[in-house]
């Protein structure tokens, strides 16, 4: 697989490894519909696993990129990927030996700051993080987020997203302001910060948990959701102090969350709707050792996923940082929630180098 073959292409930016992946081949909306591409179109799946493998050796994870995620969407709740690659897909991700080397997924095309959980993941693989648009034409105001990662390990350790609301009639400049530091405003992603030291899929796995019992965190993640654009979620948002109670905001949040669950079929969703299944939980905390406690020598990483899918429809268009040219108002410590702040419109050109990658 390479990227003048079938899209795919694997670089480094700034020490990380970036693999990006060509999706759109999986989507149910692919064309011509009837001709067959076989188990593995291009060779991608088995590119991957070489990928990771070369990530093994190095001892460092890599960072998966694609433009249309896998499994359910939560519009309509329908089969984003043919089941079959999703399924082939999974075999990869969850791969006991190659797992704990994926440090994220970033996906976009769903216009919308989500996440998805794998459902049987290893206990150090990152997680898969969705990202709204920086285009308006599905409800939401356009948004950007800023992934934090530690240069040691290359692995998450935060997140914000900044955001520009749209002024009715739309005939306003932009406004770039901070929204949400989505690390620090929820307990179970900074408590895993705090006792792992990074971001994984079973701090999410944490969170899902926190969301079903509605409250404050249902409140946060709905207003954030289409990136303080009024939405369907904030319907069913509660009183902090009574979670949830009505049977109908239950089921709500039972049938949203079943499809935060990385599954191949609309079959395996509605098992979990009907509760035959269940949602991947997080394993128990142990407390932190104290061999864990570190300092962090941050690095950022900004990706622009939806609308600014750039490599043919299929990638994202990634900025990263100049070591030492970050600007201060991004380099200080995590902003909290209720602190509003401009993101100077200069900051971004100065602050990081645009890399056009070619085949590797």
């Amino acid at each position: 697989a390479n990227y003048s073959y079938g899209g795919a292409f694997s670089s480094m930016q700034a020490g990380l490894q970036i693999i990006t992946i060509n999706t759109v081949i999986y989507s149910v909306s692919h064309k011509p519909t009837n001709r067959d591409m076989g188990p593995d179109p291009f060779g991608q799946f088995a590119w991957l696993r070489r990928q990771l493998r070369a990530a093994k050796a190095r001892g460092k994870p890599a960072w998966i990129v694609g433009h249309i995620p896998p499994g359910i969407e939560t519009y309509g709740y329908s089969e984003l990927w043919k089941s079959n690659y999703t399924a082939a897909y999974l075999e990869v991700v969850q791969d006991s030996e190659l797992g704990p080397y994926i440090a994220a997924q970033l996906f976009g095309h769903i216009h919308a700051c989500e996440f998805r959980l794998l459902p049987n993941a290893t206990a150090d693989t990152g997680p898969i993080l969705l990202s709204g648009a920086l285009s308006p034409v599905y409800y939401n105001n356009p948004a950007y987020r800023i992934i934090e990662y530690d240069d040691e390990t290359h692995r998450p350790v935060g997140m914000t997203v900044y955001t520009a609301p749209i002024e009715p009639g739309g005939s306003t400049p932009l406004d770039w302001r901070l929204g949400i530091n989505v690390t620090s405003a929820y307990s179970a992603l900074a408590a895993a910060v705090e006792h792992d030291g990074y971001l994984t899929n079973e701090a999410y796995a944490e969170l899902a948990d926190d969301l079903a019992e509605g409250g404050e965190d249902w409140n946060t993640f709905a207003r954030w959701y289409k990136a303080n654009y009024t939405n369907d979620l904030m319907s069913y948002g509660t009183d902090p102090l009574v979670p949830g109670s009505n049977a109908e905001i239950r089921s709500f949040y039972s049938t949203y969350l079943c499809a935060t669950a990385l599954v191949a079929t609309e079959a395996e969703f509605l098992a979990c709707v009907n509760g035959t299944t269940s949602m991947p939980t997080a394993a128990p905390t142990a407390a932190p050792k104290e061999s864990e406690a570190k300092t962090f020598e941050n690095a950022w990483v900004v990706w622009f996923l939806g609308s600014c899918a750039v490599v043919m429809g299929l990638g994202t268009a990634a900025l990263f940082y100049r070591r030492g040219a970050l600007p201060e108002a991004m380099t200080s410590k995590r902003v909290p929630l209720s602190e509003k702040e401009e993101l100077p419109a200069a900051a971004v050109s100065d602050a990081f180098d645009i890399t056009e990658s070619g085949d590797t």
